[in-house]
């Protein structure tokens, strides 16, 4: 692993199912901006005649959604598939793995960020915008750059990913924080 690499922040496939035999990392060449994490609640409102407003009650809840957005440079130069590979790997993962024609479901992953949490998730979108400069070895001026686009130098992917949990989450699992460290 290149020591520009942040260590302890990666997605890794992480899946029983026979198709996925791919057990590549990535980890994070910088840290994101930001990291967004969305809960939602479904409350049902029943209707209580005579009543000047409906009774909540919870119904169910979506998925823990995580969202980030990765950047993926071609640091030396060298290689601008580099920058095409981790791209392809990151959106590979919000398709599901197929074998002798049978869908097995998408790729279960394991999310780390740090100290912060260690989730078991799936890739549910992945946006990828290829950044210029797109010159591959710093050699083209700017209308050979124009007619002769050799490959991305940077490129940004906005990601979301949902938490999946064998077992559901209460609220004193997360007011406990057992929720950002499941990994079952």
């Amino acid at each position: 692993m290149p020591a520009e690499l942040v260590n302890n922040c990666y997605l890794v496939i992480d899946d029983q199912n026979a198709g996925a035999t791919n057990q590549k990392y990535l980890y994070f060449q910088s840290m994101p901006d930001d990291l967004q994490s969305t809960k939602t609640a479904n409350i049902n409102e029943i209707q209580i005649l005579g009543r000047s407003e409906p009774i909540k009650t919870y119904g169910s809840s979506g998925p823990r959604s995580w969202n980030l957005e990765l950047h993926f440079f071609n640091n030396d130069g060298n290689s601008v598939n580099e920058v095409v590979n981790w791209t392809n790997w990151l959106e590979s993962l919000a398709y599901p793995i197929y074998l002798n024609g049978i869908s097995y479901g998408l790729p279960r992953l394991i999310f780390s960020f740090g100290k912060v949490l260690t989730v078991r998730v799936i890739c549910s979108s992945v946006t990828t915008t290829w950044n210029s400069p797109w010159d591959a070895d710093g050699t083209m001026t700017d209308s050979q750059m124009i007619t002769n686009i050799v490959g991305p130098m940077h490129a940004s992917s906005q990601i979301v990913l949902d938490q999946i949990s064998r077992i559901p989450f209460g609220h004193n699992e997360v007011f406990n924080g057992a929720h950002n460290n499941s990994t079952d």
